[in-house]
């Protein structure tokens, strides 16, 4: 995604928006602004004068000196006197939020699901070193290379640098997008104020840097993630209600269509609001469509060139995904939810203890006749609506909606009374920062402590062998364990053998097709013998504790040993259990 740009007008054009049904407290604001601008113009007119190309680039030509900096009434932030100080400008706010969500992705030891792997730095690292794994969805052509390009190219400069080591590849990838995790934070607060004002703003951001989901998902390599964030960037350029110029017109289809290439599904929720742009815009009907259309054809004309170039032939990864999700309905084979899923578990776990905050706040909006907060309303209603239709469901699926709900918590808190207000963000902090630490520290940390270990095996040998892995005969890593329950060569970063269970459904309409996992399971000992028989003989076997009792005496018979037991989860999860158990041959060293 390109970077944040300032749309015309500036931090004045902000100030505008937000003063709808608040005159005074608006022409406060401007007078106060304007003074400043004059000081700062007596006092040093050559800042503005000599900024740098990147500093326009960053903010927009539009966009003053005196503008940035006057973008946030000192009066008006929030928390301890440091704080403070970073927030008196919006680079220093922006800058602020990189090390936050920088820091929230250090604080990252678990695993959610196996997208954030195996759909984007495992593909990154096929493409940058030449060898890894890919999944049945990159054999049919289901998914755009757009996203894990990034991540190669990060890669190749990592790789072009030496600096490749195990541990910068397995942490980079997740700092770049905590990255652009600061962006959408950052957009947020930008769309708030301008639709709410400065004081809803600072609320909105408070409450997305408290929300428990997201501090849990936003520095995961999702492709869901960049979804949020165009989201957000979107919801900022849309013209609500008031005309925007021509070139937030522009980035506004700009992030539309780049949401909707990325993840198909999000065409849902921007069909409504781009139908209402279009009603609104009957005068300028044609031009509009012809903006849209434009737009959508740039970007489909890239991501149709990108495909062309990973794949090697001419497809559309958007409409190979909506044969094979729609037509076909193959993502029921991930697992079928009933139709009140998100209603009843999706969007209330997603939301934590703003739960009360956000009905309370969708309340008011549609009693007070607020035609931002209503639409916003409106448009979470549709999207679930739509969305319950699909067999498959996932909390990740509407974390994209967060962004929406997270401003109406915001415009709800800056209007409570000051000892409410205090009881909820007391409420939000002792609910959602424990909630956040558990499942960023503790829940499903065993596939990552399990493969970390894999690595340092990998390269402890490689010290005292000096045989490269993949000419090891004796380094040999066998996964019996529910397929894509770990990261794989992005954290190993070796090109050991290994050999995992394959779950792929039957997308090339095999008679008879029988999937390796659902045989496995059915009978774990007479699988594990045969591979064991047939394959080669593996240094290393992990498999979850709760198979131990129909494995164990396999694995002793065969000559291997407990070396590590890594715990998982407090919850079983299907066939995931709470622990990851690490078995190796007896004469291995």
């Amino acid at each position: 995604p390109s970077r944040p740009v300032m749309s015309g007008g500036g931090g004045n054009s902000l100030s505008a928006a937000a003063s709808a049904g608040r005159c005074s407290h608006a022409s406060a604001y401007v007078r106060s602004r304007a003074s400043r601008a004059q000081r700062s113009r007596r006092s040093g007119q050559q800042a503005g004068a000599g900024e740098s190309l990147l500093g326009r680039l960053w903010w927009g030509p539009e966009a003053t000196k005196e503008d940035r900096d006057a973008a946030i009434e000192p009066s008006e932030t929030v928390g301890p006197e440091p704080l403070r100080r970073s927030l008196l400008t919006e680079r220093g706010l922006f800058l602020s939020l990189v090390a936050f969500r920088c820091a929230n992705a250090l604080l990252l030891h678990t695993h959610f699901v196996p997208d954030e792997f195996w759909q984007s730095v495992e593909v990154a690292h096929r493409s940058a070193f030449g060898y890894g794994h890919l999944t049945w969805e990159w054999q049919a052509g289901l998914r755009s290379p757009l996203y894990p390009g990034a991540f190669a190219l990060l890669f190749k400069l990592l790789q072009l640098a030496g600096a490749d080591s195990r541990l910068a590849v397995a942490k980079l990838p997740r700092l770049l997008q905590a990255c652009l995790a600061a962006v959408a934070d950052f957009y947020l607060y930008r769309f708030s104020r301008r639709v709410a004002g400065q004081r809803a703003a600072q609320w909105a951001l408070i409450c997305q840097l408290l929300n428990w989901f997201t501090l849990y998902t936003a520095p995961r390599t999702l492709s869901n993630c960049v979804e949020w964030l165009l989201t957000t960037v979107g919801l900022y350029y849309y013209p609500w209600p008031e005309a925007q110029s021509r070139k937030a017109q522009w980035k506004f289809a700009l992030a539309v269509a780049a949401a909707c290439a990325l993840r198909p599904t999000s065409a849902v929720p921007w069909l409504m609001l781009c139908l209402w742009h279009a009603a609104r815009s009957r005068r300028r009907l044609g031009r509009l469509l012809a903006l849209y259309g434009a737009t959508g054809l740039l970007v489909l004309a890239v991501s149709g060139l990108a495909d062309k170039h990973y794949y090697g032939r001419w497809t559309l990864s958007q409409l190979n995904f909506l044969h094979y999700n729609l037509l076909s309905d193959i993502g029921s084979f991930y697992g079928v939810h009933p139709w009140h899923w998100y209603i009843t578990q999706g969007i209330p776990a997603i939301l934590g203890p703003h739960l009360p905050l956000y009905l309370y706040a969708s309340y008011q909006s549609w009693r007070q006749r607020r035609r931002v907060e209503t639409a916003l309303t409106l448009l979470v209603i549709w999207t679930l609506y739509v969305y319950s239709f699909l067999a498959h469901k996932e909390f990740r699926f509407v974390f994209p909606l967060l962004p929406l709900m997270m401003h109406q918590c915001g415009l709800c808190l800056s209007e409570l009374g000051p000892a409410l207000r205090k009881a909820a963000v007391a409420c939000l902090c002792c609910l959602g920062i424990p909630a956040a630490l558990y499942f960023c520290l503790i829940h499903q940390r065993g596939p990552l402590d399990a493969v970390n270990h894999l690595g340092k095996d990998a390269e402890l040998r490689l010290t005292r062998t000096g045989v490269p892995a993949h000419l090891d005969p004796d380094l040999h890593f066998l996964f019996l364990a529910p397929c894509h329950s770990t990261p794989l060569y992005s954290h190993l970063h070796s090109n050991v053998s290994t050999r995992t269970l394959d779950c792929s459904p039957n997308w090339r309409d095999q008679p008879g097709y029988v999937e390796e996992q659902e045989a496995f399971y059915s009978d774990p000992a007479g699988f594990a013998s045969r591979l064991l028989d047939t394959e080669r003989r593996p240094s290393h076997i992990l498999l979850f504790d709760s198979l131990l009792p129909r494995l164990r005496g396999l694995l002793e018979t065969r000559g291997f040993t407990l070396r590590k037991k890594f715990f998982n989860s407090h919850f079983e999860d299907g066939r995931r259990s709470h622990y990851l158990l690490l078995f190796c041959r007896s004469d291995w060293v």
